[in-house]
C-alpha cells in the first residue's frame, strides 16, 4: 500500500503461511482445519518461503525461529 511494513518479519511470515495454505487449497475441493493440519504435518514436506526453509515435526513445530541480537557502539 505504498509504504514499508512496520515489522517486516511479520509480513514475511504471513506471506509464507498464506502460500502454504494456497498449496493445500490446490489439493482439495473444500477447506477444513483438520485437513490443513494434516497436510502441514504429513504432506507438505519442506517449504521454502520468505522466512527460510520450513519443515514441521510430528507436533507441528518448525525450526524457523528468532535469535535475539543486540547492536552496541
Amino acid at each position: 500500500h505504498g509504504r514499508e511494513p512496520l515489522i517486516p518479519f511479520h509480513s514475511a511470515g504471513t506471506i509464507d503461511a498464506l502460500s502454504m495454505l494456497e498449496r493445500y487449497l490446490d489439493t482439495v475441493s473444500e477447506y477444513s482445519k483438520e485437513g490443513f493440519q494434516k497436510y502441514l504435518l504429513n504432506d507438505l514436506g519442506s517449504f521454502t518461503g520468505l522466512m527460510g526453509d520450513y519443515s514441521f515435526d510430528k507436533d507441528g513445530n518448525t525450526q524457523i525461529g528468532f535469535i535475539e541480537k543486540s547492536v552496541s557502539d
